[in-house]
């Protein structure tokens, strides 16, 4: 799936053998490694396992529901290092990434300059700003809005933009937040959660999903390897056709602010 970008000769920090018989995604674990090595604050193999593995899980759900290869953009919300748009653009199966993050992190420039050394693609357009405080913000139709363990609130405001802009989603939550009028009901669910023998981290997800699914969405819970990440919930949200194609713009952010995380 996806289109095939310009695979690179062997880079100058590739100290192996036979680069030609690797593939693309051996190639970017290995640059993923070598920007490891350059960083002077460590980088855990599990963010890059994590990113893979969403990925993996929502490719097709995202592609298939607009029946193409490429989507148009992907919107990273909290992106940081911007794994996820990185490995959407190599791929060739986003043509655009936005990364939403008011603080970027060296990580960010050393690894697109590494996974640009294996693959030609676009740079992901990197707005250091928080969503709440971005007011333009246009996606294409064919876009998907993506949190990978977006901290407390964040994943739920992940939801409410796509919500509001009629765009899919897909998320890996982390933590739960609430605003005060919510942790009494909060409360309330984790002890009943707890006297089912139930995850109240499960129970929340899917109070996530249901908001989604009452709105007339498709809905998926799914998950990657809990060997990765023992918060590895994945939560994906597709609108109606006809919601898709009507297409409200909802928020809108100045592509030329080169100005995420809240």
């Amino acid at each position: 799936m996806g289109t095939q970008n310009a695979f690179k000769p062997a880079p100058a920090w590739y100290r192996g053998q036979r680069w030609e018989e690797l593939s693309l995604g051996a190639r970017l674990n290995l640059a993923f490694q070598a920007a490891r090595e350059e960083l002077p604050t460590h980088l855990p193999s599990k963010e890059l396992w994590e990113n893979r593995e969403f990925y993996a899980q929502t490719l097709d759900v995202l592609c298939g529901h607009f029946a193409t290869p490429v989507l148009d953009e992907v919107l990273d919300v909290g992106g940081g290092h911007g794994l996820i748009s990185l490995l959407w653009l190599a791929h060739g199966t986003a043509q655009r990434a936005t990364i939403v993050d008011h603080y970027e992190p060296h990580s960010h420039r050393l690894l697109l300059a590494k996974f640009l050394s294996v693959v030609d693609f676009e740079p992901p357009t990197y707005l250091h700003q928080r969503l709440e405080d971005v007011t333009l913000l246009r996606l294409p139709e064919r876009s998907a809005i993506l949190g990978v363990h977006c901290c407390g609130r964040l994943t739920d405001a992940v939801i409410d933009l796509a919500l509001q802009m009629r765009r899919p989603f897909a998320v890996l939550p982390c933590c739960h937040g609430a605003k005060e009028r919510d942790k009494e009901f909060l409360a309330m669910l984790k002890a009943i959660a707890h006297r089912k023998g139930i995850s109240f981290f499960d129970a929340y997800d899917f109070l996530r999903l249901g908001r989604a699914w009452a709105a007339g969405w498709k809905v998926y819970f799914t998950s990657i390897s809990p060997t990765v990440s023992p918060r590895n919930n994945v939560l994906i949200g597709l609108p109606p056709k006809d919601m898709a194609e009507r297409g409200a713009e909802g928020k809108t952010v100045d592509k030329g602010t080169r100005s995420g995380r809240p």
